[in-house]
């Protein structure tokens, strides 16, 4: 009997444990399905993402194309609506309930899935002041012109004031008197930080690099934004989105080169 007690003791502790494993797994599958979402980026790329685990599916158009998706313009929410891709012109479509075109060139984002993602609308600032030259040329250890860089101004930690972004693009065929080429990309909020670079000295390929999209994904007021690369020589080009994780800029997702018949600043 006291065999048998034990036996069923050990039954029971099992089926609570297998109960108590499975609830686990409801509750984080839940979680994870409500941190799924898919972005359709321009310049041409799809990501499917799990909160900050992002994988590109951009091989994959057929899947993924013509279907409805969250569309914004230029950091408005136009609505729910079927986002259409032509790959070999490399041109969007965004179809109304009439099937007929809404898009003309707007600055796009298009995300589907549980998670909530907003565009934000922002400008690009090319009046850089001497100071704030004098400070990128100490980080970079290198002589630069106001014609190499561009701002963007924003709060992007959501602590209520402004921080920046500087893109900072050297290519020789501008310069006559230099044979370099780089890209480095420098974050501001108390003090200048690089987040990434390619190029001439940075042991990486080169390529023209710009912000294409700013967003706040999970809407929680820390904005997010996609830096995109087109590389020269016609290798093609990449997308890949950053987030603040405490005080640095962390990528979410691999630099990834996909063709594209767009123009260089779609």
């Amino acid at each position: 009997m006291k065999n048998r007690t034990f036996e069923v003791g050990i039954v029971i502790l099992l089926i609570v444990v297998s109960l108590i494993l499975f609830g686990i797994y409801l509750i984080v599958d839940l979680i994870n399905a409500n941190n799924t979402y898919t972005m359709f980026l321009k310049p041409y790329t799809i990501l499917q993402c799990t909160k900050w685990d992002c994988k590109n599916v951009s091989d994959k158009l057929l899947e993924y194309n013509n279907k409805s998706y969250n569309i914004f313009f230029d950091g408005r929410k136009i609505g729910m609506f079927d986002l259409y891709y032509e790959s070999r012109e490399g041109k969007y479509y965004v179809f109304d309930t009439a099937s007929n075109n809404m898009y003309d060139g707007e600055r796009l984002f298009a995300y589907s899935g549980k998670a909530t993602l907003v565009q934000k609308d922002y400008q690009i600032n090319t009046d850089i002041d001497d100071e704030e030259i004098n400070d990128l040329d100490e980080l970079i250890d290198n002589d630069l012109s106001d014609s190499y860089i561009s701002k963007i101004e924003l709060d992007f930690d959501n602590d209520g004031k402004l921080e920046s972004l500087y893109q900072i693009n050297k290519d020789s065929n501008l310069d006559d008197d230099s044979e370099e080429r780089y890209s480095i990309l420098i974050y501001k909020d108390n003090k200048y930080k690089i987040i990434t670079s390619s190029g001439t000295g940075w042991d990486k390929a080169s390529g023209f690099s710009y912000v294409s999209n700013i967003l706040d994904i999970f809407d929680d007021g820390k904005l997010e934004f996609i830096h995109t690369t087109s590389f020269y020589d016609n290798l093609g080009a990449c997308n890949v989105i950053y987030r603040l994780k405490g005080k640095e800029f962390v990528a979410i997702n691999e630099c990834e080169l996909v063709e594209s018949r767009e123009g260089l600043l779609d």
